[in-house]
């Protein structure tokens, strides 16, 4: 399977978006990156600006990726993106909500997603 997520920053990068997950059931209950499963024909880019608009309602342009992830049956590319987090919005029955960049405001963490927050961080402000 290959997995596409996003880490959604605020332009000043001071802020940024997480989904607390429904599914699946080992993540129910914590928050997490934006993101979903890469669809046939789809880019990684392609599908992670797909799936942050389904999720928050946001259009995305130019994801940078941060790193690639992966198992024996599994690759996931993460990125890292800017946009106006004030439009951001649940369209699906997993919350989308504002934490502060360096996640001090935030807790129940899908395990390391506190360190792609960090590394696609150091990538944007490098970037930006």
């Amino acid at each position: 399977m290959h997995y596409v997520a996003a880490a959604i920053f605020s332009p000043d990068l001071a802020s940024v978006l997480l989904i607390k997950k429904n599914r699946p059931p080992w993540q129910a209950g914590l928050w997490n990156l934006i993101g979903g499963k890469v669809e046939a024909g789809e880019t990684p880019e392609t599908a992670v600006c797909r799936e942050v608009l389904e999720e928050a309602g946001l259009c995305i342009k130019n994801p940078i990726r941060v790193t690639v992830l992966g198992g024996k049956a599994w690759t996931m590319d993460v990125f890292a993106v800017v946009a106006d987090l004030s439009l951001a919005r649940s369209l699906t029955d997993e919350p989308v909500a504002i934490f502060q960049s360096d996640l001090g405001n935030a807790h129940h963490l899908v395990c390391d997603v506190s360190d792609l927050v960090k590394l696609a961080l150091t990538v944007a402000r490098e970037i930006i």
